[in-house]
């Protein structure tokens, strides 16, 4: 992989952080061109096998998160959807599958005590056990980097 996919998608996923943390939204105007410029990107780089892994990374990470907000009943947004979508194209399917089973590690373990403390206090309200998923899915794609390297 090269040096300007990781510096790039960093920059993606630094203002996603920013963004779901101040705001819970990842916004169309940050993934849906981050997705054409990642298949470029390959494209320029690695010409049409680059491409193409890069369109099969972003459409099966797309299709998983798609079954997962459905199975979670709107726990997963759709901005959450489509950057995992970037992410696919920037990684390729095999790295974009790592960084999103990672993901779901890193949100869970961050999940849990919370959960146990609103269950102990019987709280029922919502916005105690909500957690913005791009932090965990930029830890997620830093491990996976670090793997490549």
């Amino acid at each position: 992989m090269h040096l300007v996919t990781w510096v790039s998608l960093a920059a993606v996923l630094a203002v996603a952080v920013i963004t779901d943390l101040k705001e819970k939204k990842i916004y169309d105007w940050l993934t849906i061109p981050s997705l054409v410029y990642f298949g470029i990107l390959h494209l320029v780089f690695d010409r049409w096998s680059g491409l193409i892994g890069s369109i099969v990374g972003a459409a099966l990470l797309f299709g998983l998160s798609l079954l997962l907000a459905a199975l979670s009943k709107g726990q997963l947004g759709g901005g959450d959807i489509k950057l995992f979508s970037v992410i696919g194209a920037a990684l390729g399917a095999p790295d974009g599958l790592l960084t999103m089973l990672l993901t779901f590690l890193a949100a869970g373990m961050a999940a849990w005590p919370i959960l146990l403390v609103q269950r102990v206090r019987r709280n029922k309200d919502k916005k105690l056990t909500e957690l913005a998923l791009a932090p965990f899915m930029a830890l997620g794609t830093g491990i996976v980097l670090l793997l490549l390297n």
